[in-house]
């Protein structure tokens, strides 16, 4: 299979005037059949906390040098205002079987509880023929962690006295 293709494109002027230029094209294909062929991904963390990262990596056989891996980042209330880097789509090439992705999760201190992510792997631009496991990244809610005391100045008082608390 050819992969790559030079374009010579020239443009000649009523007045005889001429501009000629060479493109490289580079073809990709937008599905692979994924019989033959393994997926794996991982993560780095799986459990990580609201402001810190997690790398994403995905080892493949049996692809070739141009088959692009499309993969999606998905949980329950996650979208992209969630990350300061990485989105929620994109794709890769596995070249020599390995390739890998960061996601910076944002520390938003908005009370939401533990969140989950998913990250799969598809074998089309749709993302309808997922290949491979799912990686699972528990993201722990950087606001629920605040801790807070209540001391008082005295352990009794009477009726009518007052007390301090801090």
């Amino acid at each position: 299979r050819k992969w790559s293709y030079n374009l010579n494109l020239l443009t000649v002027d009523n007045n005889g005037r001429s501009f000629q230029k060479t493109f490289q094209l580079k073809v990709s294909r937008e599905k692979f059949n994924a019989a033959n062929k393994t997926f794996s991904i991982s993560v780095d963390s799986k459990s990580v906390t609201e402001g810190d990262s997690f790398k994403t990596t995905i080892k493949t056989t049996g692809l070739s040098y141009y088959d692009r891996i499309y993969w999606s980042v998905s949980g329950k209330g996650i979208d992209s205002n969630d990350f300061t880097y990485g989105s929620l789509l994109g794709s890769s090439y596995a070249r020599n079987g390995s390739s890998s992705f960061s996601h910076y999760l944002r520390k938003d201190n908005k009370i939401e509880g533990n969140e989950s992510l998913a990250i799969k792997l598809f074998s089309d631009a749709k993302r309808t023929k997922q290949v491979g496991n799912t990686a699972l990244v528990n993201i722990k809610d950087a606001s629920n962690s605040k801790t807070y005391s209540i001391s008082v100045n005295s352990k009794s008082v009477k009726e009518g006295d007052s007390f301090k608390t801090t």
